[in-house]
């Protein structure tokens, strides 16, 4: 009786191993998949972010220290969007892209219908008016730790246009 006892014993313990062999790859794989998407979420956020932060500052009245207008002041709307965007590599050429366009004809125009006019840097002759807009757009590449089957490189992209405004008169409504 005692010898069957420490054989049933045996059995249970090899089974636990081969179970926990079988299911920890499974296991490790469900774990590296809900870190990417949280990572890629996060990615994803920080590049809309940075889109709507730099459209923001180049909408602004007025003029900075240097006495450039927000709107014109290409380098300081891309560190705009360098400063927003948390561990996101905004260095290279295409990364920041700032264009004008006049703004929708009809409220149902869909923005890539809508034509651009000009591209930043603008030259000192390029007519901008209140009700023109700008237009950010941030790209980014979200790369996976581990590269597995299918899940390689993915592009981030985010646009915001926003109205800008050349004068604000307080004194006349």
């Amino acid at each position: 009786m005692i010898n069957v006892l420490k054989h049933k014993g045996k059995r249970t313990i090899g089974q636990g191993l081969v179970e926990l062999a079988l299911t920890l790859p499974i296991f490790l794989l469900v774990v590296y998949g809900i870190f990417e998407v949280g990572r890629l979420i996060f990615m994803y956020s920080a590049v809309l972010n940075a889109s709507r932060d730099a459209a923001r500052y180049a909408a602004v009245t007025g003029k900075n220290a240097s006495g450039i207008e927000y709107y014109r002041d290409c380098n300081g709307i891309k560190a705009h969007a360098d400063k927003v965007s948390s561990f996101v590599d905004l260095s290279a050429a295409n990364a920041v892209v700032i264009q004008y366009d006049h703004g929708p004809i009809n409220p149902a125009d869909e923005l890539p219908d809508i034509p651009i006019f000009a591209a930043c840097p603008l030259g000192s002759g390029t007519p901008i008016v209140t009700g023109d807009r700008v237009r950010v757009t941030v790209n980014a590449t979200f790369n996976p730790i581990v590269p597995l089957v299918g899940f390689t490189e993915i592009p981030i992209t985010a646009t915001t246009p926003r109205s800008i405004l050349t004068e604000v008169d307080i004194w006349n409504p």
